[in-house]
């Protein structure tokens, strides 16, 4: 495999993970369910699928 082929491979996993996160969350949003994000100290926080989704995705919460 060449490195060119190599590099478009990963940036087409990236880019469905990326979708696949997307999707996921907006369906999550929708359900008002919550995630459990690592607080980066080794530790868990509960947060709201809704909040998330706003802040990351720049878009109003989808709803039924």
């Amino acid at each position: 495999m060449s490195v060119e082929k190599y590099r478009q491979n990963i940036s087409e996993l990236k880019e469905g993970m990326a979708l696949a996160e997307y999707n996921m969350l907006r369906e999550k949003a929708m359900r008002n369910e919550t995630l459990i994000q690592s607080d980066g100290q080794g530790g868990t926080v509960e947060v709201s699928a809704r909040e998330l989704f706003e802040k990351l995705y720049g878009e109003p919460a989808p709803t039924f």
